[in-house]
């Protein structure tokens, strides 16, 4: 099976870490911020925007190279599968973003005694969204890392 070259690849990869951090980061973010109305008042939009976008500077140097192991383990385990599987490529990177990103954030709630470090994780819907992420980031990449014809 070809594959595209190494400059691509990394390319790829980088993009799939950026896109799904920039996901994960936004829905961990608007999840925390939807569960504050029951303990107090209504977030405004400004509020919420403000918010989001100190989250996505304040939380890159701890969330991003989480994310970055996650993904390299969720894509080396796609990589091996689509060597038997090639018509699932791109399934195949979509779910292991996916399941590379609930993984990561279950082993870090098991990690520090049952408390998800991202709160927004504590909710079913929360950590599917962040599985929306890592499948995001696997779209991303099987997309741009893609062999061309020819």
């Amino acid at each position: 099976m070809p594959t595209a070259p190494l400059s691509r690849r990394l390319l790829a990869f980088v993009l799939a870490v950026l896109g799904t951090y920039a996901v994960a980061c936004i829905s961990a973010t608007q999840g925390a911020l939807a569960a504050l109305p029951e303990i107090a008042q209504p977030i405004s939009m400004g509020v919420r925007l403000q918010t989001t976008i100190a989250d996505l500077g304040g939380m890159a140097l701890r969330f991003a190279p989480l994310i970055t192991l996650a993904l390299v383990a969720g894509f080396a385990v796609a990589a091996a599968v689509i060597r038997w599987l090639p018509n699932l490529r791109t399934l195949g990177y979509v779910l292991g973003g996916a399941t590379a990103l609930v993984a990561m954030h279950l082993i870090m709630k098991s990690t520090f005694d049952n408390i998800a470090p991202v709160a927004a994780t504590r909710t079913v819907v929360g950590l599917a969204a962040q599985g929306v992420a890592g499948a995001f980031g696997g779209w991303l990449f099987a997309r741009i890392s893609a062999p061309t014809a020819g």
